[in-house]
Formats: C-alpha cells, structure tokens, sequence
C-alpha cells in the first residue's frame, strides 16, 4: 500500500464557491481521495457526516487498495476522465443531527479556548439551522460538495447511507469496486 501527497490547489477561487463555502470550513466543496486497485481508479467525494471516516478507513487498511490523496485537488473534466467517482449520501434530517453535535462540539471547544465570546453550542438546533452564518461544513447541504462534479458533467455514482445497516453500504460499495471492504 502506499501513500502519495498531492499539491494543495484553491478550489474555492477555481470552482467561484465563495458565496456558499465559508473561510472556516475544514472540508472543501469538491475534494475527493483517489483510490488505485486492480489498475482502476475510484475518486470518493467526500461529504461530512456521511460514512466517510469509516469508509477512508476500510480503504486505507486494505492491501490491496494503493491510497493516492488528492485533497481539495481541482476537477479537470481532461484529467479525470478514466477515475470512476462515487459518493455516499445520507437522509438529511440524520445527517443534519450529526452535523449539530459536531458543530456543537468543535463550537464549544473554541469557546473553551477564548476564540469565540459566546457558546454558541447552548442554541437550539433549530435557531442554528435557521442562521446561516453559524454553520460550519457538517450543516452544509450536500448537494454543495458535488457541485464541482455536477457542473462540469463528471459522472459519479451514489450510494445511500442506510441509518440501520452500515454493512449494506459497504457491500454495495464493495461490489462497485470490485473487492470486499
């Protein structure tokens, strides 16, 4: 197995995301890992609160699998073109419950450390959904970070988070690529 770093690029100035994509954020509209086996490449773009942890880690502990990172790496239509994209999604209500309590969490920790004069972690999730300029990347819509995708017609597959049974994810997802995660 290995692991290569690709260059950093500045998606949001590429993609003209910045009315959408707050400064703040940590996960970046578009960003995907790049994935080798069996002389294939798979680009799984990443949404926040969706499995991703998970699945990276499935990846990254196969032998079989080759890890290329390609964080925030640009969509080039050119480049990209032989990569088999997926996603996976998440019924938005669920993501949206997850999202709050890691908002809540990293929005208490900077209050903890004077960053921020209030604790915003003590509003209702309603009041924050309701109010924008709190959100951090876990909030965010999904359909955000496949917008780079979307508008420059790159297909990709997705694939549903089943709250129920995870293990129904992975084996679709293992079925697409070919090996059992």
């Amino acid at each position: 197995m290995s692991s290569v770093r690709i260059p950093l690029h500045n998606i949001d100035k590429i993609y003209n995301l910045k009315e959408i994509q707050n400064p703040n954020y940590n996960h970046i509209f578009g960003d995907f890992c790049l994935y080798k086996l069996n002389n294939e490449l798979y680009g799984y773009i990443h949404i926040p609160k969706c499995g991703s942890t998970n699945l990276k880690n499935l990846f990254f502990n196969n032998p079989d699998i080759d890890n290329v990172w390609q964080e925030q790496q640009p969509v080039d239509r050119n480049k990209v073109k032989d990569i088999k994209f997926f996603t996976v999604i998440r019924d938005e209500h669920h993501r949206q419950r997850a999202g709050y309590g890691s908002w809540q969490n990293t929005v208490h920790q900077k209050y903890l450390n004077g960053e921020i004069e209030f604790d915003y972690s003590t509003l209702p999730q309603d009041q924050v959904l309701s109010n924008r300029s709190l959100w951090d990347e876990h909030l965010e819509h999904q359909i955000y970070f496949l917008k780079p995708f979307i508008d420059k017609a790159i297909p990709f597959t997705i694939f549903n988070l089943e709250e129920k049974n995870n293990q129904l994810l992975w084996d679709k997802i293992s079925n697409f690529i070919g090996i059992r995660l």
